[in-house]
């Protein structure tokens, strides 16, 4: 860690910073130097040998990895990628990109308020139903289902018992 402080940090300190700056502003200088020891971590792993950290050639190796990693692929996919910091917004206030997303239409806030209100009036016409439903059930049961007994018991006319039972 030493050597890796002493000279490699030092020697390449406007590396540092001039990735920096080729990022755009996502990392830091301070960023990218404790990135570069993981990444030169990773490359003695990846060849299996220690990398000599005061050689020019393991410093370029681990400042180009740098480079791939956070400039020139990271650059690749901010191509195609939406930034949503750097959309201009339409008239409603709304970005472009937003519009295009796929979305339920239940994603909707004011949708979904309406279905809310529309399911707590169903839900209220099912219980109002289903209560008259429950009652008819216990007197047809308690009557073996003679429609004639059940109309004298209610005093109401057959009529309204199969308007009721449908």
């Amino acid at each position: 860690m030493d050597l890796f402080e002493s000279v490699f940090l030092r020697d390449r300190r406007e590396d540092f910073n001039r990735l920096a700056r080729q990022t755009k502003g996502e990392l830091t200088a301070d960023d990218l130097r404790s990135e570069s020891f993981l990444m030169a971590l990773h490359l003695s792993e990846r060849q299996q040998r220690q990398l000599d950290l005061a050689c020019p050639l393991d410093q370029d190796l681990i400042i180009g990895s740098l480079r791939n990693k956070f400039v020139k692929w990271s650059d690749r996919v901010y191509k195609i990628a939406v930034r949503i910091d750097q959309q201009e917004e339409g008239e409603d206030g709304m970005s472009s990109w937003f519009l295009q997303l796929p979305a339920e239409m239940s994603s909707d806030p004011l949708v979904q308020l309406e279905l809310n209100e529309e399911q707590r009036i169903l839900a209220k016409i099912l219980k109002s139903s289903f209560s008259q439903l429950s009652a008819y059930i216990v007197i047809f049961s308690r009557f073996d289902d003679d429609r004639d007994r059940i109309c004298k018991y209610l005093a109401i006319v057959k009529k309204n018992i199969e308007k009721a039972i449908g």
